[in-house]
């Protein structure tokens, strides 16, 4: 049985050539792009589908240092080819000796494109040109193993998957086959490509369709041509809605965003593309009728380039950085735009030019604040199952990137920043918290939540923007399992005003601890509901798959992860390693305060899932032990806040493995029975409880705005905005007499600023005049003063 994620399947046809029982169909799915279909009945199991799937089984045989060309045909045939003629040129060589030519050609009525063979110059004339639209492969690589068979010399031409899915397919090398793999910026699939053309609406048949046409020269800025017996549509390719979709990577296929054959090795004998930046090479290889880009990888390739070396107006070798500049994909591929399943959510809703209009805008149905872009996993992996079960309910969101000074530009290359590039939607940056009021424009509905949201000290110095001032009155605002942090409301009675309004605007609260419950009504005259972390809304399962993406070796080990180290802690993690006896010990209690560049998420998730026990004082590291099954202790972290270990350890009959001090580890049962069926009865419960809440809060219709509720909100808003700016600058004297009381200590260190230079100066003659070990001693005196000398030049900048 094929086993494939929809993200990762290329869509190159190989399973379906290769089936022997005809089992496999390729079907457009909901974007409108070709994937295998199994038909259960007709499979036999014999699991060949997945044994050739290129995508499963990666060949990288061509060479690792290939050759770089900068190549021209005469003017003529450049003119009605996309580039530089090259496909053309060796396409006729191969016909000449008696071969056939497999490649892209648009169908009869030019409304999609499907991979063709060409025996004659008649036919070849359809594969010429490029097609921005994947090709339907259909059944060429069974006939083009047909015409190996019989002797013939076949050229195949396709993107890099379909070379990759056609040497899978025949599963060995021939010597009369030639592959040449374009270099592919990805491919729209055939349904955006048939509303482009409806849309257009031009009237009468189609005859051509050219996205590659010369009228004007070659450039990056082509000229799009569409022809019918009754209109000619042209127009420039940034102006052309198709091209803008393109370019701009909103309508291409989920592979295309990591495709694992954009890279070198590549796929092909040869191949060939835009030589794009030629200039930066040479600007003689540029005469504005193209310049292609050449890759031979094989023998077989640069003995087939051999053949046709006297046709070309130029083929000369280059340096392969000038080639690598302009064509990224040859190592790399484009990331999908952020607002590319947004694009195709709409696809049926409204016109290309609307949905392209609305995505640029990064339009969203939900926008979702929280700690996501934190080191903290249990942040971003809440934000993640948040996000994917809007998405499975049919809502589209963006998690809103605006992070906090305290972490802003601090670990760029964080595990955090990774795996949202991988998994999930953001905005924009968004880089203060004044700059919010942008979000109106996003999205008509503001979820906060879940973790630590309404915390005094996360958000006094943000200008309480998880309490959404910035909102407009007529936006749906909803508390997602938002957490106080604490038994007890912190701040002062200004910033206990500011909550109380803040949340009477709010049209559904949801806390994760009981205690919220009680802030909320006591506090705040508001009703609340307690409802589970999200992390709580996936199936064990399912976040054992995610873990599977990078299981560890490590079997029947203590795991601790303990966030705040403190003596207390290390003695409990000591206690319970000597106590449960198992001689392999693990600590990963620093991986996501090193920038996270050493763990991902799921390595985390797959530590917990495979331990035998953990240690821990974090509150996703319980619920994360709770899910697996495991057996574990929860050391109190007072500082990140006990209420939330207490309320769900009770909820779940759990608390006796909530502990706080040395004494209680010694007593505590350390492998104490689990009733885990019942714990994941009422886990299951609650997460049914929280999803049925979540989506009646979101589906229940904005109440009509009074003029009363208008006004509070904007009085409102102005009140946060000057309580920011007082918090601002509260916090900037406070940081400009730290800065001071620092410098004042180093210049007290070191004797002043003048004696320091003069010791600089003193030295640094000194180094100049003396010899050998002498000359050292004060050079390196001289280096000491230097670094003293900006440090304290530093601070005084700074103050």
């Amino acid at each position: 049985m094929l086993n494939l994620p929809e993200a990762s399947c290329t869509g190159c046809g190989a399973c379906y050539n290769i089936c022997p029982h005809g089992a496999i169909t390729m079907k457009e799915n909901s974007e409108g792009f070709l994937y295998p279909e199994i038909d259960n009945e007709a499979c036999v199991r014999c699991g060949l589908c997945s044994k050739i799937c290129p995508v499963n089984h990666p060949d990288y045989g061509m060479s690792e240092t290939p050759e770089f060309y900068a190549a021209m045909a005469d003017d003529e045939l450049r003119q009605n080819s996309s580039s530089g003629g090259v496909f053309p040129l060796l396409a006729a060589e191969i016909l000449k000796n008696g071969g056939v030519v497999a490649g892209a050609a648009y169908t009869e009525d030019f409304r999609g494109v499907e991979h063709i063979l060409a025996e004659d110059e008649e036919t070849l004339k359809k594969l010429k040109s490029s097609k921005y639209v994947q090709s339907n492969t259909g059944r060429c690589y069974s006939e083009v193993q047909k015409m190996l068979r019989a002797g013939r010399e076949v050229l195949f031409t396709g993107t890099p998957c379909q070379v990759a899915g056609l040497k899978a397919y025949l599963k060995k090398d021939y010597e009369n086959l030639f592959v040449v793999d374009i270099i592919c910026h990805g491919v729209p699939g055939p349904k955006v490509f048939r509303k482009y053309l409806d849309e257009l609406n031009l009237g009468g048949k189609l005859i051509s369709v050219n996205f590659r046409d010369k009228a004007n020269g070659w450039s990056p800025y082509l000229t799009t041509t569409t022809i019918t017996t009754t209109t000619t549509y042209s127009s420039s390719a940034e102006h052309d809605v198709f091209m803008n979709l393109f370019l701009s990577n909103f309508d291409l296929r989920k592979s295309c965003g990591n495709c694992p054959f954009n890279k070198i090795p590549r796929q092909g004998d040869l191949t060939i593309g835009d030589f794009w930046k030629i200039n930066d090479c040479n600007p003689a290889y540029n005469d504005g009728k193209g310049t292609s880009v050449i890759l031979v990888s094989s023998e077989k390739g640069k003995a087939l380039l051999k053949r046709v070396e006297s046709a070309f107006k130029l083929l000369a070798p280059v340096e392969p950085a000038f080639a690598l500049k302009g064509n990224k994909t040859l190592t790399s591929s484009y990331p999908p735009h952020a607002s590319r399943d947004i694009f195709f959510a709409n696809l049926d809703k409204m016109s290309l030019k609307e949905n392209l209009r609305r995505c640029r805008r990064e339009k969203a149905d939900v926008a979702i604040l929280n700690f996501w872009w934190s080191l903290n996993y249990g942040a971003i992996l809440t934000a993640y199952a948040l996000q994917q079960t809007l998405a499975e309910q049919g809502y589209t969101s963006r998690l809103v990137k605006f992070v906090h000074k305290w972490c802003r530009g601090r670990y760029p290359n964080s595990f955090s920043k990774d795996f949202a590039r991988r998994r999930l939607k953001v905005s924009k940056n968004f880089p203060s918290a004044a700059s919010l009021s942008e979000l109106n424009s996003l999205a008509d509905t503001f979820i906060v939540g879940s973790d630590q949201v309404f915390r005094q000290k996360y958000n006094k110095l943000e200008g309480f923007y998880f309490y959404l001032p910035f909102a407009d009155p007529d936006k749906k605002k909803i508390a997602c399992s938002a957490s106080f942090g604490s038994d007890e409301l912190e701040g002062s009675d200004e910033d206990r005003q500011f909550m109380k309004y803040a949340l009477a605007g709010f049209d559904a609260v949801s806390v994760r601890e009981n205690s919220g419950v009680d802030i909320c009504r006591e506090e705040f005259g508001r009703e609340a509901v307690q409802i589970a972390d999200p992390v709580f809304w996936f199936s064990s399962e399912r976040w054992g798959r995610l873990a599977a993406e990078a299981e560890v070796k490590d079997r029947d080990f203590v795991l601790s992860y303990v966030l705040d180290k403190s003596e207390t802690t290390c003695n409990i993690v000591d206690i319970f390693r000597r106590r449960t006896e198992t001689g392999h010990f693990v600590d990963i209690g620093n991986a996501q305060k090193s920038a996270g560049e050493g763990m991902a998420p799921e390595k985390w998730l797959s530590y917990i899932k495979n331990c035998r026990y953990l240690v821990t004082d974090s509150f996703h590291g319980v619920c994360f032990a709770v899910i697996f099954n495991k057996p574990f202790i929860a050391v109190v972290n007072k500082e990140r806040g006990a209420s939330r270990f207490e309320s769900l350890l009770k909820s779940l009959g759990l608390v006796s493995r909530l502990l706080s001090d040395e004494k209680t580890a010694e007593q505590i049962d350390v492998f104490a029975p689990v009733d885990w069926q019942e714990v994941n009865e009422k886990v299951a419960a609650e997460s049914e409880r929280a999803k049925k809440w979540l989506f009646a809060a979101l589906e229940k219709p904005k109440a009509p705005l009074s003029a009363e509720t208008a006004a509070i909100a904007l009085a409102n808003r102005r009140l946060g905005e000057q309580m920011h700016k007082l918090n601002v600058q509260q916090y900037e004297i406070a940081e400009l007499r730290k800065r001071l009381d620092e410098a004042g200590r180093l210049l007290l260190k070191i004797g002043g600023l003048k004696p320091l230079k003069r010791r600089y100066l003193r030295y640094r003659l000194l180094a100049a005049l003396t010899f050998g070990k002498t000359r050292k001693k004060y050079k390196a005196k001289r280096k000491e003063c230097k670094q003293k000398l900006r440090s304290l030049k530093k601070l005084l900048k700074g103050c």
